[in-house]
């Protein structure tokens, strides 16, 4: 049985993802955006920390924190057999 590593909700991603900010480490998202879609690199900006959440990556890309799915490896527990 292939066994993940989950959270509860996308919020629990707001500490992982300011942590691997804080130690320059790149970041491998999936997300969902009318279906499952990756992103890498690394976090350059946050937007405001409320609902609409979202980070900024060094390619340019602004994801919502709402529609991230992993992070890392780490998956929201619904999408925990993706």
């Amino acid at each position: 049985m292939d066994m993940r590593e989950t959270v509860v909700d996308q919020q629990s991603f707001l500490h992982m993802l300011q942590t691997l900010k804080e130690e320059n480490k790149k970041v491998f998202l999936l997300y969902d955006e009318q279906g499952l879609t990756r992103a890498e690199g690394f976090i350059t900006a946050f937007m405001p920390v409320d609902e609409r959440a979202a980070v900024m990556l060094d390619n340019g890309m602004t994801i919502p924190v709402r529609s991230i799915v992993a992070v890392n490896g780490i998956f929201l527990s619904d999408y925990s057999t993706c």
